[in-house]
């Protein structure tokens, strides 16, 4: 996989490989190339509570959800067992805190709106995901913003963020069949 530093100032897309997929591929859609950029594969668990791994040019980690009513996301080193990163979430927004003290703002753009973005200590974009409902699954559209974040965060934000949105989508299509 190619490193997203290649991506600034591109558009991606987060989609899945299949109708059944549980891996998802970030892809240029301009481009005829097959290689991803980045991808998350959800592995075998029950439903939302099952980890995730993200894998990019950039790095290899693991997310796991705990908790219920007060949701953290935790980010894990390749060994799955190492934490590099906690997101804790609130009705409005969450907020991305690595290990060496190093902060991002996870928040959605507009109410109306199905467009999240993370964002620096300053309040600037890093990373946006424009989501796409269609059938019969449903993509983002991923924006990287030239600025100062590390590349290797660039790309764990593209991978956190998508997996923050489908865990909100899974978790909206739950409530909707009880």
């Amino acid at each position: 996989m190619r490193s997203l530093q290649e991506a600034i100032g591109r558009e991606l897309t987060w989609k899945p490989r299949s109708l059944l997929s549980h891996t998802h591929d970030l892809v240029d859609p301009q481009s005829g190339d097959a290689e991803p950029w980045a991808t998350l594969a959800w592995r075998a668990g029950l439903l939302m509570r099952a980890p995730a791994e993200a894998q990019s040019g950039d790095g290899i980690w693991h997310f796991r959800r705990r908790g219920f009513f007060r949701e953290n996301v935790l980010v894990f080193a390749p060994d799955g067992t190492t934490p590099v990163a906690t997101l804790k979430r609130s009705w409005r927004h969450g907020t991305l805190r690595f290990e060496d003290g190093r902060e991002f703002t996870w928040r959605r753009e507009a109410f109306w709106r199905l467009s999240w973005r993370f964002e620096d200590a300053n309040g600037n974009a890093v990373v946006r995901l424009h989501w796409r409902f269609s059938l019969p699954r449903s993509t983002a559209r991923v924006e990287f913003e030239s600025s100062a974040a590390p590349v290797g965060d660039l790309a764990l934000l593209a991978c956190l963020g998508w997996y923050l949105v489908l865990l909100s989508h899974r978790r909206a299509v739950a409530h909707g069949a009880s």
